[in-house]
């Protein structure tokens, strides 16, 4: 399985398990629309996402914009998950990247 498939996430035992299509602009923007209905409506402070390596790398820069001052936090443990590809789902902030690195100036 690569991450294309993944991200696609048409994949699955027969028949396979279809999902939605983010990389659709219509899609994208109507998930986008009730992200931004459902923050204003309810104003959480954080958002789990389910397997985050099955969604659109496209709509997930997406929606991380729509949600910039919300806390997103994800799961995103696959078998086998390399490294960078695992890192490359954070977003980590100056201070972060201080205090991983031992650097006592954060």
């Amino acid at each position: 399985l690569n991450q294309s498939q993944r991200e696609e996430c048409w994949i699955g035992l027969d028949p396979v398990t279809p999902d939605l299509k983010q990389e659709d602009p219509f899609v994208q923007n109507a998930l986008l629309d009730w992200v931004k209905t459902m923050q204003k409506e309810y104003d959480f402070d954080a958002w789990r996402i389910d397997t985050v390596p099955y969604i659109n790398r496209t709509f997930y820069k997406a929606l991380k914009k729509v949600l910039k001052d919300t806390y997103v936090i994800g799961e995103v443990a696959t078998n086998p998950m390399p490294l960078e590809l695992l890192a490359s789902y954070q977003n980590t902030t100056e201070a972060q990247e201080k205090a991983i690195n031992g650097s006592n100036n954060v």
